[in-house]
C-alpha cells in the first residue's frame, strides 16, 4: 500500500502565521483591506443610495468594534422598478476583520425588517479579449 512517494524524503511544511505581539514594535506591517460585496433588495422604490450607505455604517450592521474604511452603494436596475429597488453594497474593512464583518453583515438581526440581503457575486467575464 505504498503510494510511490517516500514520506521520509519530504521536508516538513512550516505553517504561515500573522504576528500578534503587542510588545515587539521594532517593525510595522502594512494595513491591508478587503471588500465585502452585499446584495440588498426589497427596498422601497424611492430609497436613496445615501440611505443604504448610512444603514451599512450603523453599528447594528457591521458592529461597534470593526472599523469601516469605506462604504459604496450602487443602485441596480430592478425588474419592477415601481414595486421595489435593489442595490450592490461594498463595505471595505481591514483584512483581519473580514470574517467577522461578513458574519455581522449577513446576520438577519442586523438589517431592517423585510429587506432581502445576500452576498453579491459579480458575473464572470466571458474570457474574450476586447479590443
Amino acid at each position: 500500500m505504498d503510494s510511490g512517494v517516500n514520506s521520509l524524503s519530504r521536508k516538513p511544511q512550516h505553517k504561515s502565521f500573522i504576528g500578534s505581539s503587542p510588545t515587539n514594535k521594532v517593525l510595522s506591517s502594512v494595513d491591508t483591506s478587503r471588500l465585502i460585496d452585499v446584495f440588498v433588495s426589497r427596498l422601497h422604490p424611492h430609497s436613496k443610495v445615501a440611505e443604504v450607505e448610512d444603514c451599512a455604517r450603523r453599528p447594528t450592521i457591521i458592529g461597534d468594534k470593526l472599523k469601516i474604511i469605506d462604504v459604496h452603494c450602487e443602485k441596480l436596475k430592478s425588474r419592477y422598478e415601481h414595486l421595489y429597488s435593489s442595490c450592490h453594497l461594498q463595505v471595505r474593512v481591514k483584512s483581519a476583520d473580514m470574517k467577522c464583518a461578513i458574519d455581522l453583515s449577513m446576520s438577519n438581526t442586523s438589517w431592517p425588517q423585510g429587506l432581502f440581503v445576500n452576498r453579491f457575486f459579480k458575473r464572470k467575464e466571458d474570457g474574450h479579449v476586447q479590443q
